[in-house]
């Protein structure tokens, strides 16, 4: 009884890894989406650069899946980047 209570929680926390890869990946397709749209509207990227940005946007994305840093990483090099240039907080405004 035990054996198998183990086997369909190890079932359960794979699926669970599994939905959670699922949303981030969609999570990430639709904000590379919306940046695309941006950044060929309102500065005329053209096909060339879209794919350049896309390609870089997805290699960041698998850095986060394949454990080599993390979203707070992430997150710390983009506050550090928005101090550095100037950007303000969109949500303080």
């Amino acid at each position: 009884m035990a054996n198998r209570a183990n086997m369909m929680l190890k079932g359960m926390q794979r699926q669970i890894q599994a939905d959670r890869q699922a949303f981030g990946m969609t999570a990430c397709k639709a904000v590379t989406a919306m940046a695309l749209v941006v950044l060929h509207d309102e500065f005329g990227f053209g096909p060339k650069r879209l794919q350049r940005f896309q390609n870089l946007v997805e290699n960041q994305a698998d850095c986060i899946t394949g454990g080599f840093c993390t979203l707070n990483d992430l997150e710390g090099l983009a506050d550090e980047l928005a101090k550095r240039v100037g950007l303000e907080d969109s949500s303080k405004l």
